[in-house]
């Protein structure tokens, strides 16, 4: 008996519901189906089937030993998919999308690198601050950061990042250093106005609480808030990779982190599929490896 015949026909008659359409879809004879599956039956020494004249179903031994023979069969699937890309150069198109600065300042960089490693690859990157249906609008991958909500995608964490209240050393010299969260009352903050409200959320004790903020220069574009907080115009909420090269280099300090909310994740998305292609695979580890080589900075 050929037993992964014999399983593949197993699986092929519980996905199809019945003896016939199993032999029409394995092109094959219905005694040979019959036989094969008698055979594994008698192999096994359990009945997968209880089988009438009218209907075939699966019994209890049966049900269990089916999602085996599934896990098998799609292992063997993606093996020979593997290792039949591996031997060509991967091409094809990648559409990805990724929040602006984000996108701008990590994963374009990274991007071109990869492109220039797998010339063949095409890769279109939409930045987008908004939140992004990855299979309904047909994007292949997708850069966010927070909480996770659509179960339909895979998702992989591949980095904590805090959230940070800065501002420059002129305009904390001119309006005192804040102590508390309720210090931002009496300071100019600089608004994003694509949040939903006008408040900044911090954490103490284990608890989360808000404050709302007020200001002279607000913005639905974060490079506008974040050259305002350089100049000193007021204190400003980002999350770190925003402003990090700023903190490096002296021109915004970090206050109030005793008081930060907890680090969100940052997550790399893709539709559930047993069979990426090599290019999206390639791209996905190209991506992750590069955000290994930083991550520690946006939380310490």
């Amino acid at each position: 008996m050929d037993k992964l015949k014999a399983i593949s026909t197993f699986v092929t008659i519980a996905e199809t519901g019945s003896l016939t359409a199993a032999a029409d879809k394995l092109h094959t004879s219905l005694p040979s189906v019959v036989r094969q599956l008698a055979d594994l039956e008698n192999l096994l020494k359990v009945r997968l089937f209880n089988r009438t004249t009218r209907k075939i179903a699966l019994t209890d031994q049966g049900k269990s030993y089916l999602g085996q023979c599934q896990k098998l069969l799609a292992g063997l699937l993606d093996a020979e998919y593997e290792l039949h890309q591996a031997q060509t150069e991967p091409e094809g198109k990648i559409l990805i999308t990724a929040p602006v600065l984000f996108g701008e300042q990590i994963i374009c960089p990274s991007i071109m690198r990869f492109i220039q490693r797998y010339p063949k690859v095409k890769i279109d990157i939409q930045l987008l601050d908004r939140l992004v249906n990855i299979i309904d609008e047909g994007f292949d991958l997708g850069i966010r950061i927070g909480a996770m909500e659509d179960s339909s995608l895979v998702a992989q964490e591949m980095a904590k990042i805090r959230r940070v209240i800065v501002a420059s050393p002129e305009y904390l010299e001119r309006h005192g250093t804040t102590q508390q969260p309720e210090d931002v009352k009496s300071h100019k903050c600089l608004v994003f106005t694509n949040s939903h409200n006008q408040q900044w959320h911090f954490h103490f004790n284990q608890k989360t609480f808000s404050q709302t903020v007020e200001g002279n220069f607000m913005s639905n574009q974060l490079s506008c808030l974040i050259e305002a907080c350089k100049q000193g115009m007021g204190l400003g909420s980002f999350i770190i990779y925003q402003v990090l090269p700023l903190i490096k280099s002296g021109q915004l300090k970090i206050v109030l982190n005793e008081f930060e909310t907890p680090a969100k994740a940052l997550h790399l998305l893709y539709p559930e599929s047993r069979l990426l292609p090599a290019r999206t695979r390639l791209l996905i580890d190209w991506i992750k490896n590069d955000i290994d080589q930083i991550k520690h900075e946006w939380i310490t």
